[in-house]
């Protein structure tokens, strides 16, 4: 492989890792052969679902018998009333359309070319219009193949807006840094969550509370809590600039080989750290990515804690709480929805569940605060968040450098860290005549 597809492959396989941690927009490659190649998957799943489905429908089901009760055959149309049988259609259906992708995405990992790239518009053309299709079995459904093309036109430019601005891949790193941030229940149990019960648990025991949150419904109690969210994250778009200014890790040979270990560049990096590095300044897409990520590794927190006090609230309330207490409280009869837990009937309704939420948002607002102004909380549960938010930057530093042609060879041959690359697009233009400067 000559040097410079070595060198696109590793821009590549860095503008991936980017996205995997919620930062595309970090990322420099082309925009639309990138949006196209996400989108290839989503096409495929898509497009063979709905092919299927009229195929599954209007030809494998024509060979059953209808008086199994299975399907219903009205003139050229066909209607499936036996749910079970259903269920097994929606089923098949499903997996055609998911080994379909799987089997795409293999040869596209397998077989790196433009193809992959390009292909996904003659698929969206078949995804589109296929509707047209099925009118050569039933003329008289014009109308409803006009509403099934308005239907994928809609969600195309919805799949091509989410992956184009980023917000699909944020989504998917976010589902991950839940999942993958479960460790912090252990941090926030022994470090947080002790101190927060000290300030909430009197709120718990009073007859107030109880009522307060008795009398709201569900539906209010989830307006309350979106309250409370809307007031951290204004709280929150106040300060965490602030943060981003203090984003700063000396830009030397160590720190970008250690930033740089666990990713794409690792080896790239380590032959080129011992070289003059400058800053490359923060595009303002660049700048509301990385405040975005921020926002969402702490209100990851805040809702893991939230369900903590949520959760230890159900528990303590369900011991200790008698119904002829809730009664004195409330003011009336409370429901029932009594767990037997090892021969004790515990009440769990949906008295205590209202106000061990309203307590937990309270409490989860209180500590999304605090984590912003208290020193103890910075140094528990921020700090972790800006070390990672530091390295990522220098991996930046280190594939803008390469990205942008700036490396220099470590050998006398000029191999394959001779600077060769491609600036392939206005934001690369613009970041080589902004000059250096610190990240503001």
């Amino acid at each position: 492989m000559s040097r410079v597809a070595t060198q696109r492959a590793l821009l590549r396989e860095t503008e991936y890792w980017f996205r995997a941690h919620g930062l595309p927009m970090l990322a420099r490659d082309d925009r639309l052969r990138s949006v196209l190649y996400r989108a290839l998957p989503v096409l495929v799943f898509l497009t063979i679902l709905q092919i299927g489905e009229d195929i599954l429908r209007n030809l494998v089901l024509r060979i059953l018998p209808d008086v199994y009760g299975y399907i219903d055959l009205a003139g050229t149309d066909v209607v499936i009333v036996d749910d079970g049988f259903y269920t097994v259609y929606l089923l098949v259906n499903l997996i055609l359309a998911a080994l379909g992708t799987w089997y795409t995405v293999r040869l596209r990992h397998r077989w790196a070319s433009l193809f992959w790239t390009w292909f996904a518009l003659p698929l969206s053309a078949v995804y589109l219009w296929w509707p047209l299709a099925t009118l050569a079995l039933n003329w008289d459904k014009w109308a409803d193949a006009l509403a099934d093309i308005i239907d994928s036109a809609i969600t195309l430019a919805t799949i091509f807006l989410l992956i184009w601005s980023g917000a699909a891949a944020m989504a998917w790193w976010t589902i991950k840094r839940i999942f993958s941030r479960l460790e912090d229940f252990a941090t926030l149990s022994t470090r947080a969550l002790p101190i927060l019960l000290g300030v909430v648990t009197f709120l718990f025991l009073t007859a107030e509370a109880w009522q307060v949150a008795s009398s709201l419904s569900w539906a209010r109690l989830t307006l309350l809590g979106c309250f409370f969210l809307g007031a951290m994250l204004l709280y929150y778009g106040t300060r965490l600039p602030e943060e981003l200014r203090e984003l700063r890790s000396d830009l030397t040979p160590a720190n970008i080989r250690a930033a740089c270990r666990a990713t794409p560049l690792g080896d790239w990096a380590g032959r080129n750290s011992e070289v003059t590095w400058s800053r490359h300044p923060l595009t303002r897409a660049e700048k509301a990515n990385l405040l975005l990520v921020m926002v969402i590794m702490q209100l990851v927190q805040v809702v893991l804690l939230g369900v903590l006090v949520y959760l230890f609230f159900v528990a303590f309330g369900s011991i200790a709480i008698q119904g002829d207490v809730i009664k004195a409280w409330i003011n009336k009869d409370p429901s029932h929805k009594v767990w037997t837990f090892f021969g004790s009937n515990m009440n769990i309704g949906p008295e205590l569940r209202k106000v061990a939420f309203l307590i937990a948002g309270f409490a989860a607002f209180t500590f999304g605060i605090q984590l912003i102004n208290d020193q103890q909380y910075r140094a528990n549960f921020v700090a972790p968040i800006h070390d990672e938010l530091e390295k990522i930057l220098l991996v930046r530093e280190s594939y803008l450098r390469l990205r942008l042609g700036e490396a220099v060879g470590g050998g006398d041959d000029g191999g394959d860290d001779a600077p060769a690359v491609v600036v392939a697009g206005p934001r690369d233009q613009d970041q080589l005549t902004a000059g250096q400067g610190a990240v503001e």
